[in-house]
């Protein structure tokens, strides 16, 4: 009922004076012929439901029919997994969908009995009696009326006189409880009309759940049927050996076969059982070069007490939370790879991942290349072995700061941080080349030898180094550009977002972009009288009057409808995303030895979206 006084639709004032007949009466039956149209749309939402139903036996049966057969090509057979399990992902996509319908046929089934609408019946008992005395007093009315006519006598007089002074109570006694049944009407009436919209935008939006779910399953699909490599199951057909294709591996988890080795990789052999170490020959061969370790790149760790004190507090506890993100991508332990060797001796099996020679004197040496190093004869002088080079891992990790004011883009500047790690310590030397203008802040125990040069002592997972870089030109380096156009209704506020790669960005940059998404608030005090709709479909928080959704390609438009009380205005749209194994400062790491050789893994990337935003 509060609802219906801010609105304004004004059934009391309209239909409190007129003639309870031609206002109260009619309501009554705009009412009654409500209920009807309620079960008719509710049989709609059930024969939609029955469909789905029927539909659903149907893929039941037909999964049935379809099982593992037995010609099947082998290369074919993730493919055709993908078709046979559509009908158990099109059953559950459906289940949910029919149980929508039938939550929204029983709703409309029973609406008469909940809420405003159920409170009627007490409100037409209490108004009956008065309505019928009405009437009664009127046909009263008019008889007196008539015999005044035909006998115009005193008693006719005053009997005509005594039915209108009852009528004139019985009117005022009706006009002073007419208003509290009238906005009882009037809120069960608004009360049925917006379940009835609710219906259909509900309806709306169950279906194009399950168009999303449709259209995740086939490109499930579509990428399975792009891997298959026909020559590759001809080649299987013939025999021909070949390094089975998989699904890439991300750049934090590439193995030894994927970097620049310092010499080729041998592959060790195990020693024969039960040979005596006098079968070894008087002068033991020189073993082979040995490679660099391979150490587990750590990502970054728990928050180090140095930080970039020219940083305001949200970039310190947003790149505390990068941290925590880079976490959850940490490199196979050491233990894990020592595992891997031990059970990689069958090269027929593991043919595609080359078994590297172990450092001499390293936790991982083999069964042969401790026989290597033992000594022939007490006589021979041992061998010295000359130092092997220290593992490095290097990460670098930024985060984007973008700003768009009335179009244009107004301030891009980047924040970022060098982390390094090592399995013991080791000094290392720092030299950044490229952005001389940078602000460079290096972390207790880093000491400044020249400009942009750094040394220190690497052990675990620190941080070295923390930057900003301001961008002058900084539409050459935002990968992803962003465009609102947002129209304030009085009941309702409209938003078109755009977003679209950057040209100027390489392709191959942008084309890594993941995990694309937007975010609208509105303030506190903005009152949301309804649903809000999206497309792409978002979540909405109504504690925190915030709309959330996840772009389905890096180029596209998605709409947006808050319904308000008010006229609204524009509100900031804020967008994030990933871009792994890239970072877009012109800042560049190298690092060198400072004694101890090192072993430099390939550096580590990742660049997120920070406060990247259209300001309204």
């Amino acid at each position: 009922m509060t609802d219906v006084r801010e609105r304004g639709v004004g059934y009391v004032p309209a239909l409190a004076h007129k003639d309870p007949r031609s206002g109260f009466v009619a309501l009554q039956q705009r009412l009654r012929h409500a209920r009807v149209f309620h079960d008719h749309l509710a049989d709609f939402m059930a024969a939609q439901c029955e469909a789905e139903e029927a539909y659903i036996k149907h893929l039941q049966k037909a999964a049935k029919r379809f099982g593992d057969p037995a010609h099947i090509p082998i290369e074919y057979r993730p493919v055709y997994a993908c078709l046979v399990d559509q009908f158990g992902q099109l059953a559950q996509l459906h289940t949910v969908f029919a149980r929508q319908l039938q939550r929204q046929h029983d709703m409309l089934h029973t609406a008469p009995a909940h809420g405003a609408w159920s409170a009627l019946a007490r409100h037409d008992e209490g108004m009956a009696p008065s309505i019928r005395e009405l009437q009664s007093l009127e046909s009263h009315l008019a008889k007196d009326q008539r015999k005044l006519e035909q006998k115009r006598t005193p008693a006719a007089q005053s009997k005509l006189d005594a039915t209108q002074e009852a009528l004139r109570r019985a009117q005022a006694a009706w006009q002073s409880r007419a208003p509290i049944a009238l906005q009882a009407y009037e809120a069960a009436d608004l009360e049925r009309l917006t379940m009835l919209r609710d219906a259909a935008i509900h309806l709306a939006k169950d279906q194009s759940e399950l168009a999303r779910g449709l259209y995740d399953m086939a490109r499930t699909t579509a990428q399975a049927a792009k891997a298959f490599d026909p020559r590759a199951d001809m080649a299987r057909f013939v025999g021909v050996q070949h390094a089975p294709h998989g699904i890439a591996l991300p750049s934090e988890y590439m193995d030894a076969s994927h970097r620049s080795p310092a010499a080729p990789a041998a592959i060790e052999t195990p020693p024969a059982p039960h040979a005596p170490s006098q079968e070894l020959p008087p002068a033991p061969q020189a073993p082979p070069q040995a490679m660099p370790q391979e150490v587990p790149s750590a990502p970054p760790s728990a928050p180090r007490a140095s930080h970039l004190s020219f940083l305001p507090p949200d970039d310190a506890a947003e790149m505390t939370r990068i941290r925590e993100q880079l976490r959850q991508h940490a490199r196979p332990s050491s233990s894990r790879r020592r595992e891997f060797r031990a059970s990689s001796y069958d090269v027929s099996e593991h043919a595609h991942h080359p078994i590297v020679s172990p450092i001499i004197g390293s936790p991982f040496t083999s069964p042969m290349t401790e026989a290597w190093h033992e000594p022939a004869a007490p006589t021979v002088p041992e061998r010295e072995a000359a130092p092997a080079p220290v593992p490095i891992d290097v990460g670098v990790y930024e985060r984007i700061h973008a700003v768009w004011r009335h179009g244009l883009l107004d301030q891009v500047r980047v924040v970022g941080e060098v982390r390094v790690a090592a399995p013991r310590p080791v000094r290392a030397v720092l030299r950044l080349a490229g952005d001389a203008g940078a602000q460079i802040h290096a972390a207790a125990g880093v000491t400044c030898t020249a400009p942009h040069v750094y040394e220190l002592d690497v052990g675990d997972d620190m941080c070295a180094l923390e930057y900003e870089v301001p961008l002058d030109h900084g539409d050459q380096v935002v990968p992803l550009l962003l465009q609102t156009q947002w129209r304030c209704e009085a009941q309702q506020s409209l938003v078109l977002v755009t977003h679209r790669p950057n040209p100027a960005v390489p392709p191959a940059v942008t084309a890594a972009l993941q995990d694309v998404s937007f975010r609208i608030s509105l303030p506190s005090d903005a009152h949301v009288t309804g649903g809000v709709m999206s497309e792409p479909i978002g979540d909405w928080d109504p504690a925190t009057h915030t709309l959330s959704w996840h772009a389905h390609a890096l180029e596209g438009r998605s709409a947006v409808r808050f319904p308000l009380a008010t006229q609204g205005s524009p509100q900031d749209v804020h967008a994030s995303w990933r871009l792994p194994a890239y970072t877009m400062s012109p800042l560049d790491v190298h690092v060198e030895a400072a004694g101890t050789p090192l072993a430099v893994a390939p550096i580590q990337r990742l660049t997120l979206a920070g406060r990247y935003q259209v300001v309204s």
